[in-house]
């Protein structure tokens, strides 16, 4: 399998205005034996943008470009986390059973280097349904201030904080975790709120067939997150649910400024591990790496640099194609020379 090389959308921005030969970019990707990746996040990004024609020029360099396959989905990945037992290390498992199985990764694999057609989409469903999500990155960084001030009238008595009291009692040392995390923790029993409890995602099929095999259909958000906290406790402390809460504590603390893509940031972030690396324009994630606050995000390249490295290949790769021409003719020059003599 070839390694992971994961575009961020910002990234995707970017390299659509840097490079149109296609035959190079599919050249360069089989002779570094890499994927130019994306996942429904990326799409679920370029499918809002209000630009058709800027749409349509990023799903065409898409389609030309990145690989036949979609990555899994948040969705997909979350519930395989959890059917796996919460894992420490799942990579190697991800790297080898890597492609989405979502209805839009079927069509994205019929209409991949198929120009002719395009991803069809109602842009004003497509926003209410992405809605809960940019509504949550608007509130979240005020809602975490309330939520954590015990000066607050009300703090002992919000449900989340309630629930993080809960969590602590399944997890060993909850308590002094409590203490000393508790914004990353009521972020993520937040996050987990949202994308499991709810499932809120462009397909949420995954999460609907979990609580339907897995815990008798239960379909009140509340009920399922409790069922999370007591079945899942470490659900909130590792793995892609503790990686997005760290990519939303970034951004709180960096800036009060809302930012309605914030959640959407959190998504890709996920992609940080699981990928071999991650490429962006957003200087959100190059802050997050240079944090230093994990070796997961060491995989994180710019994509000023990506570009760079993309030139550099390329004129080496016509170096050598330039070689191997004037080898070859020098062959044929001394064969017919020798025929000569």
């Amino acid at each position: 399998m070839n390694n992971i090389y994961y575009l961020e959308t910002s990234a995707v921005n970017r390299l659509a205005d840097e490079f149109d030969d296609f035959d190079l970019l599919n050249f360069l990707q089989r002779s570094l034996k890499i994927d130019f990746c994306v996942s429904s996040v990326v799409l679920w990004e370029v499918l809002l943008n209000s630009s058709a024609s800027r749409k349509e020029r990023l799903l065409f360099w898409l389609q030309s470009a990145s690989s036949s396959y979609l990555l899994k989905s948040p969705s997909e990945i979350l519930v395989a986390y959890l059917e796996a037992g919460l894992p420490l290390n799942d990579r190697k498992a991800f790297w080898y059973n890597r492609a989405s199985k979502h209805d839009i990764a079927r069509v994205w694999a019929k209409i991949h280097r198929n120009t002719e057609r395009t991803l069809l989409n109602d842009l004003e469903e497509l926003k209410e349904r992405t809605a809960p999500l940019r509504q949550l990155s608007k509130l979240h960084t005020g809602l975490l201030d309330a939520m954590t001030d015990s000066s607050q009238e009300g703090y002992d008595d919000d449900y989340f904080h309630g629930a993080m009291l809960r969590l602590a009692g399944f997890l060993e040392s909850g308590e002094k975790l409590v203490k000393n995390h508790e914004r990353e923790v009521k972020t993520s029993l937040i996050l987990a709120f949202y994308l499991v409890a709810i499932g809120v995602d462009l397909d949420n099929s995954p999460i609907r067939e979990f609580w339907a095999t897995q815990h008798g259909d239960v379909s009140d958000p509340f009920e399922r997150l409790e069922i999370l906290i007591s079945h899942y406790p470490k659900l909130f402390i590792r793995g892609p649910l503790a990686e997005m809460s760290l990519m939303v504590d970034m951004q709180s603390a960096r800036s009060r400024n809302a930012n309605r893509g914030m959640i959407h940031d959190s998504l890709h972030t996920i992609y940080c591990y699981y990928s071999d690396n991650f490429v962006t324009d957003d200087a959100h994630f190059i802050e997050l790496q240079a944090a230093g606050i994990s070796r997961l995000f060491d995989g994180i390249i710019s994509a000023e640099k990506f570009v760079s490295m993309l030139y550099t290949t390329r004129e080496k790769a016509v170096e050598l194609f330039v070689h191997k021409e004037h080898e070859s003719k020098a062959r044929s020059d001394d064969r017919g020379k020798f025929a000569n003599d």
